[in-house]
This record gives structure tokens, sequence and C-alpha cells, in this order.
């Protein structure tokens, strides 16, 4: 008999592509047929959209926490940095624009994940600003079921100055995976009303001071590209952003081991953490973005392959198949071949 002994690697990646296997090669009649079928989770919203600088963290898995800050400005401004809870989020997208009379209209999104959320020690916001804002509005909410490794996806922005009367601005379209949600953000410099459209639901909807008007959307997304979209009934100035929060996609990896026509049980599928039960079977959950090596083990058996590598699962799979043997079967063959060559 030969005892083998086997190492798995894992190595957590978010890449987008297409998977790519490499498959290492030895002797073998057994087969196992791996298949990989998508399984949608999609972005939710905990709780609701808050206005102010105080939002206390919901219960969830997956989370991340959207910032967004809305400015009417008689000088260029720019928000540099915000913490949550003394934790630093990123700066995701923004975008200003100055009318004839050098007013300003501006917005901005920051984004924090699951485990900055964890980590706060606070609900508390703290903007750090390069000038003070005059007149500002700010709103934030937590989502759930997020791509940690990719937060955001596609994103794009758009502005409009010296108009009025009815005026509807949009982004470029953004392209979405089934399962995310797609979030808006507008500011436009005179007070009044917003529409979202192309299907978006108005989340939050802020009168600033009389004297301007911020608005945040969203959309669940199906795969289809989507537009972020707003009108406002008395727009002079306005900008939007538009912004993909990607879900956490997830693959089931499935197979049967079988040895001729007979199944193959505990077999161990190291760096996928699991066994095939008493019909040779098992199936196993990956994220989207997964990368790592699988090796097929039991004593007394050996593969071919007897690894593989994934890199970057981004897409269904099927037929990952392997072959072995009983390993004495395997010692008389290569007893017999070195036999051969001794005469």
């Amino acid at each position: 008999m030969i005892r083998s002994l086997f190492a798995a690697i894992f190595v957590a990646s978010a890449i987008v592509g297409t998977a790519e296997v490499r498959a290492s090669s030895t002797i073998g009649v057994c087969v196992i047929t791996v298949i990989a079928q998508s399984s949608i989770t999609e972005v939710s919203q905990i709780g609701s959209w808050t206005t102010g600088l105080t939002h206390t963290a919901a219960p969830g898995s997956n989370r991340s926490l959207i910032f967004i800050a809305h400015v009417e400005q008689s000088e260029d401004i720019n928000l540099i940095s915000v913490t949550y809870g003394g934790q630093t989020m990123t700066n995701v997208i923004d975008r200003i624009v100055s009318s004839s009379n050098n007013t300003r209209a501006y917005v901005v999104a920051y984004i924090l994940n699951e485990a900055g959320v964890a980590a706060a020690t606070s609900s508390t916001f703290v903007p750090n600003w390069d000038v003070t804002p005059i007149v500002v509005a700010y709103a934030s909410a937590f989502l759930e079921d997020v791509n940690q490794s990719a937060l955001v996806g596609a994103m794009d922005s758009n502005s409009v100055t010296d108009t009025s009367g009815i005026v509807t601005l949009t982004t470029s379209s953004l392209s979405t995976n089934d399962g995310d949600m797609v979030i808006l953000a507008g500011t436009c410099g005179n007070i009044g009303t917003y529409t979202e459209n192309n299907g978006f639901t108005e989340a939050i909807e802020q009168a600033m001071d009389s004297t301007a008007t911020g608005i945040v959307g969203y959309k669940s997304a199906t795969g289809a590209d989507e537009t972020p979209s707003v009108t406002h009934d008395d727009t002079n100035r306005q900008v939007l952003i538009g912004l993909v929060v990607q879900t956490n996609l997830t693959y089931q990896l499935t197979g049967t081991i079988t040895s001729g026509s007979l199944e193959v049980n505990d077999v161990n599928l190291i760096g996928l953490g699991v066994v095939t039960d008493t019909n040779g079977f098992y199936s196993v959950t990956v994220d989207y973005g997964w990368s790592g090596t699988v090796i097929p083990s039991k004593y007394g058996y050996t593969f071919d392959p007897n690894s593989r590598i994934y890199t970057s699962v981004t897409s269904d799979l099927t037929a990952e198949d392997y072959n072995a043997l009983p390993a004495d079967d395997f010692n008389d063959n290569r007893r017999g071949s070195m036999w051969r060559r001794s005469r």
C-alpha cells in the first residue's frame, strides 16, 4: 500500500474574469465530476436610510455602510475624508458643478466594509472638509450580502448648470450582476421636488436650508444595465452620481466519485472541506472570485489529476473530472513497468 500526504492551499481573490483551472497528472480509473452552479444573493437594505451624522449599526452579514453628503457652496469644496466610529471610510465617487454666479452644487459617496462596521466604536460619522460647508445634508444606510472583496462595481456621474424649469439628469448606463443594488444621489441648487426615473425608488429626499435639495434613490439589479436618472422640477445647477454595490455571488460545486460502476464514499475533497456521502456525492458553496487548490484524497487510492488549481471562479463550471485507482494497482503497474525497463 502507498500512504499519500496531501496539502491544500486557499487563496482568496476577487479578480473579475473567467475561471482558470490547472491540473497535474498521474494514473487512474476513477472519475470525479464537478459542476458549479451560481447561487444568487441580493444586496438588501438593513433598516432605514437615516439623515444626520449618527446611525446605529444594524446586525447582518457581509455588511457595508453607505454615506452620502450634499452641499451648496459659494466656493470649491471637497470632503477629504470620513470616519465612522473611528473607522476610515472609502471615497467612492463625487461630482461638483459651478453656475455663472459661482455657486456650487456638490455630492459625494463614501463606503465602509463589514470589518470596518464591526470594528466601529461608536455610531458617529466625522466628516473632514477642506472648507466649512454652508448648506449641507447627510444621509446613510446599512446594506447586507455585499461582496467584501469588491464592494463597488460600475459608477458614473453627470452635472448640469445655469438652467431653469424641469430638467432630467442621467448618468451613463451601469453594468450589473443579478442581485446587485444600484444607488443614485443628487444635489440641486434650488428647492423643489425630485422624481426618480428608470424604476429607481426614492430612499430619502432632503430640503437643505430652503435653498437646495438632496436626493438618494436605489434599485435592485437583475443583471441588465441600469441608468441612474432623476428629474427636478426647478433646476439651476444639479449634480448626480450613480454606483453599483455588488452582491456576494456564490457558486455551488457538486460532484460524484465513482470507481468503474461503483460509487466511492468518504473521499476527502481537501480544499473544499467536504467528503463524499454513501452515494459518492458531495456539494459545497464557494464565493464569487474564489481561488484555491482542490485535492481528492482517500487512503489506498491515487488520483489523476492529483490536484486542481482554481483562479477566480466567476462562472459555472462543468466536467471537472478526476481519474483514480487503488494504490495496489498503481504499485503493480509501476513494478511491471520497472521490471520491463530493467530487462
